[in-house]
């Protein structure tokens, strides 16, 4: 059975018509913008809806998905770019099992249409929220061959102690990084490829409720740098892809992923 797909558009008028000419840009998602985004629901039980709230005088919208729902930009940026995502994730109730938040660079945006679903080119940030993994990845689209390039582990489930690099947890009976507990954790995931200075790095920022206040803090989890990828045979500036795409975990084990999103970002290097 398939999720139907629902859009809610309206929330600030029209679409603007001119959205595919813009190179950069942040989306709060009113809407699904056509003219920005392909989307691919092609795994079960894929789908995706938007329910508006407020912040401050705006209404803008949250994007909620069940399991791999994919958003390709319209947009190519070879030059490399600054991509940021606001998210969070429902708990499923097994560490084993719960959500992954995936951004994309410099790929095509083809999705495999077998399992697991995933888009089969590019360089691929994946953050697991169960045991604290995050990894960068190389996808290679003509032999199918995934390399990996850097890897790291967070643990965001401390109140006080905040988002923290940690060893490669071997036993764990919750999430590393605390799933969304009705608006209480939310998280900014980001890659930043730069040509320039030749590198591709993360960051993980964990916005949280401490009583009656909130807390953050921001970390680098990786640092690749071009020569070391190319030395994995992974050569950046030659790859066939130039768009960004983001992405979630499948259907899996019998547990439903929910993620929310309320903001992308894609932005020049500076």
């Amino acid at each position: 059975m398939r999720l139907f797909i629902s859009v809610t558009l309206g929330l600030t008028g029209l679409i603007n018509a001119s959205a595919a000419e813009e190179p950069y840009f942040t989306d709060h998602f009113t809407s699904v913008n056509p003219h920005r985004w392909s989307v691919d629901s092609t795994a079960p039980l894929s789908g995706f809806l938007i329910r508006p709230y407020r912040h401050g005088d705006e209404t803008r919208g949250e994007l909620r998905t069940e399991n791999r729902l994919t958003l390709v930009t319209k947009s190519k940026f070879p030059k490399g770019a600054h991509v940021s995502v606001r998210t969070t994730y429902e708990d499923t109730g097994n560490p084993l099992y719960v959500n992954q938040c995936v951004i994309l660079m410099r790929t095509t945006g083809v999705v495999s249409q077998k399992r697991s679903w995933e888009v089969s080119d590019g360089l691929r940030l994946r953050v697991e929220y169960g045991h604290g993994q995050v990894t960068l990845e190389y996808a290679d689209s003509i032999t199918g061959k995934v390399t990996g390039l850097a890897v790291a582990f967070v643990r965001a489930n401390d109140l006080k102690e905040g988002l923290k690099l940690v060893d490669n947890p071997k036993e764990y009976k919750v999430p590393q990084i605390a799933p969304g507990n009705s608006g209480a954790n939310w998280y900014t995931v980001e890659m930043v490829d730069n040509p320039k200075a030749g590198t591709v790095e993360a960051f993980m920022t964990w916005h949280r409720k401490d009583g009656e206040g909130t807390k953050e803090n921001r970390e680098k989890v990786l640092s690749v740098t071009y020569a070391q990828a190319a030395e994995k045979k992974c050569v950046i500036p030659h790859f066939p892809g130039t768009k960004v795409a983001i992405s979630s975990r499948e259907f899996i084990a019998g547990k439903l992923q929910v993620s929310f999103t309320r903001e992308v970002k894609i932005e020049p290097v500076k």
